[in-house]
């Protein structure tokens, strides 16, 4: 009986022990998973971060909206005129896209770079070199955004109404009930906001009206115009004529003149010789002065 209390007392205390144990192992493994839990809970928050202020030093644009599908390029500009050297020495650029979509880049040798690139995620490496061939490096990634554009509200109404009747010389405003209801009320009709024959007939007498006025007033200043031609081109006559008969008198009187002297050495009392030598020359005078008679 003795030994029988002594093997029940030992498995009490190994049952004692063995709680004791596992409770102990348990906290110790809620406490390593806790700690776990823990450091992976922090790393993934710095890594949070981390990518946070990756994604924050990106630019960030989108394509405008401008109504047409076919504009979908994002100007970018990429500028390097801030770099510097401390020895102010000659620098040479080099450009190259690491990601993204290949563009037409023109990898030149240049501190500023114009491109177009359609929506998408882009990284560009600047390296600037030294006249010694020492390189400083950056890079930089821009997003563009998709176009934004949000779908039209389409709005369906049926009402009672028939067709209307289009004039075709009528306004282009003939299908808008309150231009009508305007144009009826200016011009004394029945007013029913609608463009009927009675519209029309007065729309068209109005128009007619107008064009004969613009014609008569046309007609007019054309008339005017004419009449002012025709007076300056009389007055140009009439001068013409004068400044004409002005020098055909001179050249009558001239020649009248040399005929006078003529007669007068005729009829002197010169030598035969003499007369004949005077004579001879006015008759030179007088051919010479024949040859300039105005036409």
């Amino acid at each position: 009986m003795k030994s029988f209390e002594q093997l029940i007392f030992a498995l009490y205390v190994l049952l004692f022990m063995g709680l004791i144990y596992y409770s102990t192992s348990y906290s110790m493994q809620l406490q390593e998973s806790r700690m776990t839990q823990l450091q992976q809970e922090d790393i993934d928050k710095r890594m949070q971060e981390d990518s946070l202020i990756v994604e924050s030093a990106k630019y960030r644009g989108f394509i405008k909206h401008d109504g047409d599908p076919a504009t979908n390029l994002y100007d970018i500009k990429l500028d390097a005129s801030n770099s510097t050297d401390n020895e102010k020495d000659n620098m040479t650029y080099s450009w190259t896209q690491i990601n993204g979509n290949k563009l037409d880049f023109p990898f030149e040798n240049k501190d500023v770079q114009y491109l177009q690139a359609p929506a998408g995620e882009y990284t560009f490496k600047l390296d600037v070199a030294d006249a010694y061939g020492l390189v400083a490096s950056d890079t930089q990634t821009v997003v563009i955004g998709q176009e934004p554009n949000l779908p039209p509200e389409a709005l369906l109404n049926i009402i009672n109404e028939s067709k209307p009747v289009y004039f075709k010389k009528g306004p282009e405003w003939q299908n808008i009930p309150d231009s009508v209801t305007a144009f009826q009320t200016k011009h004394k009709l029945v007013i029913d906001g609608k463009w009927g024959p009675a519209s029309q007939k007065r729309f068209l007498k109005i128009a007619s009206d107008k064009k004969s006025a613009k014609d008569k007033a046309e007609k007019k200043a054309a008339d005017k115009e004419k009449a002012a031609k025709d007076k300056a081109a009389k007055n140009k006559a009439a001068k013409n004529k004068a400044a004409k008969d002005k020098v055909m008198k001179e050249y009558t009187d001239k020649l009248t003149e040399i005929e006078s002297k003529i007669q007068q050495v005729e009829s002197g009392k010169l030598s035969r010789n003499k007369k004949k030598k005077e004579i001879a020359k006015l008759e030179d005078e007088k051919a010479a002065h024949i040859k300039t008679k105005p036409r």
